[in-house]
């Protein structure tokens, strides 16, 4: 069995109070890079075409990264795909990803099809409002944390139950563009998930 080995992935819309009180290590995407140098945080790695980051930023940035690694901007790649390769290479097989929703939606959609193809890892991305996990057949514990809403999402033909919600879900099945698992509430500390057949995008959210 593989340990998990963890680790933070900062994209550019991070925000300063997401991470003042995390732990590494982490690795630096782009504009996320400078969020973290600027709060004294190491990275392991600092990763982008850094297009947006002034030359100052940038020395920042390789004062606090034992690796920095500039991409060309005209790629196929993402910069967070790049980066997400570049920690299941070093060994990192829990990454959540900070800073990847908001802004450009072709941006957040882009990372939120990243989790889709590498669900089998367990990636995840969160920020204050929002925590969007893909998950597979088999039971999951989901905690409520600081998060009301627990919605679900299929990509294909999915049969799933939940328990310790305030609407119990068994054995019901979710096509691809069904939309009506949406808006539930974990009624205690966490619910039970089981995932019987398919494939499910798990989301979290806040309204505010």
């Amino acid at each position: 069995m593989k340990l998990k080995q963890s680790m933070t992935l900062v994209c550019g819309r991070a925000e300063k109070k997401e991470l003042e009180h995390m732990e590494g290590p982490f690795i630096g995407v782009d504009q996320g890079a400078y969020v973290l140098a600027s709060l004294k945080m190491k990275m392991i790695a600092s990763i982008g075409d850094f297009d947006s980051v002034t030359s100052k930023q940038m020395a920042l940035i390789e004062q606090y990264s034992s690796v920095v690694k500039r991409l060309n901007p005209e790629k196929k790649e993402t910069d967070t795909e790049v980066a997400l390769e570049f920690a299941l290479q070093h060994g990192y097989n829990h990454i959540v990803i900070i800073g990847g929703l908001g802004g450009r939606f072709d941006h957040t959609l882009a990372n939120i099809f990243l989790l889709l193809r590498y669900y089998q890892e367990g990636f995840v991305i969160q920020d204050r409002h929002n925590r969007i996990q893909v998950l597979s057949k088999g039971v999951y514990t989901l905690q409520r944390k600081n998060y009301h809403y627990l919605s679900f999402f299929a990509f294909k033909k999915t049969v799933f139950s939940v328990s310790d919600v305030k609407y119990p879900v068994h054995q019901k099945q979710l096509m691809l563009g069904d939309v009506y698992a949406i808006s539930n509430e974990i009624t205690d500390t966490q619910a039970k998930l089981v995932i019987t057949e398919g494939l499910l995008l798990v989301t979290q959210s806040n309204d505010s």
